[in-house]
C-alpha cells in the first residue's frame, strides 16, 4: 500500500510540475509571447497601418523583504492610435518579454488601422 501511495504522489508531482498545468507559458530565462487583443476581424481591410506602445516592467521580490514593481510609459490602445493619428482601430496584438522569471518584462501593444 506505500507503494501505491509513492507511485501517486510522485504522479501528482509530475503533473504540477509539468508545463500543461499551468495557464501561461512561461520560461525561467527567457519567454516571448504574442496574444490577441481583439479576435473579431469582421469588415477588416487587409492592409492597415500599425504602430506600437509598451511598459517596462521591473519586479524584484524577495520573500517576506521586498516586494517592488516599477512600470514605466503607456501601451494604451486609444493613445497609440491618437499619437499615430488612427481614426479607426481595426485589431490590436500584445507581445510580452520576459527575462530571469520576471525580474525584467515589456508589454508590447500592437494597434492595427487607419
Amino acid at each position: 500500500m506505500k507503494d501505491l501511495y509513492a507511485i501517486v504522489l510522485v504522479f501528482v508531482v509530475v503533473l504540477a510540475l509539468t508545463g500543461c498545468a499551468f495557464s501561461i507559458p512561461g520560461g525561467l530565462i527567457y519567454t516571448h509571447t504574442i496574444t490577441p487583443l481583439t479576435t473579431n476581424f469582421n469588415n477588416t481591410p487587409r492592409e492597415v497601418a500599425w504602430d506600437d506602445g509598451e511598459i517596462k516592467h521591473l519586479h524584484v521580490f524577495i520573500p517576506n523583504m521586498v516586494n517592488v514593481d516599477v512600470l514605466w510609459d503607456s501601451n494604451a490602445i486609444g493613445e497609440i492610435a491618437k499619437q499615430n493619428g488612427f481614426d479607426k482601430v481595426y485589431f490590436a496584438d500584445r507581445e510580452d518579454l520576459s527575462f530571469l522569471l520576471g525580474i525584467w518584462t515589456r508589454h508590447i501593444v500592437h494597434v492595427y488601422g487607419r
